[in-house]
């Protein structure tokens, strides 16, 4: 179909929070996304959306440095391992950490649940996040520094 882009999404287990532990270790998750990234550019699919979707319940926005790593960590082993397009959804709605963990990790693009409109979630009132996002480089562009 032209025109159209397949895009896949590999659902991380918990990360590791500072107050919790993730379900399984780094290398694991690792090797279980690396595989599922694999399996995905083998069927044919154009792209694969990395998410931290066993981190519920859903944090509006995810600040915890050690989770930011690990999601950083993991989607610069796929970027490294997979030649489709990888892009990154940190969930709830933490679209500047998406961002950056795209930008240090070589991913091409994010997914953010509220771009343009508030949202009600079972994680509270979502704001959106394009005000936010606006003087940020796109993806791909030389970043400074």
């Amino acid at each position: 179909m032209a025109g159209y882009l397949v895009i896949g999404t590999i659902h991380l287990p918990r990360l590791p929070y500072i107050d919790s532990k993730a379900e399984h270790d780094l290398e694991e998750i690792i090797g279980r996304a690396v595989s599922e990234a694999r399996l995905l550019e083998h069927l044919g699919y154009d792209a694969v959306m990395i998410e931290n979707y066993g981190d519920h319940p859903y944090r509006k926005r995810v600040l915890d440095p050690l989770a930011i790593s690990f999601m950083s960590i993991v989607v610069r082993s796929i970027v490294k391992t997979a030649s489709i397009e990888v892009g990154v959804n940190m969930l709830r709605n933490s679209a500047r950490e998406a961002y950056s963990i795209a930008v240090a990790s070589g991913a091409r693009f994010i997914r953010v649940n509220s771009l343009v409109e508030t949202i009600v979630s079972d994680s509270g009132i979502i704001e959106p996040e394009a005000p936010r996002l606006r003087g940020y480089h796109l993806l791909g562009e030389t970043t400074p520094g």
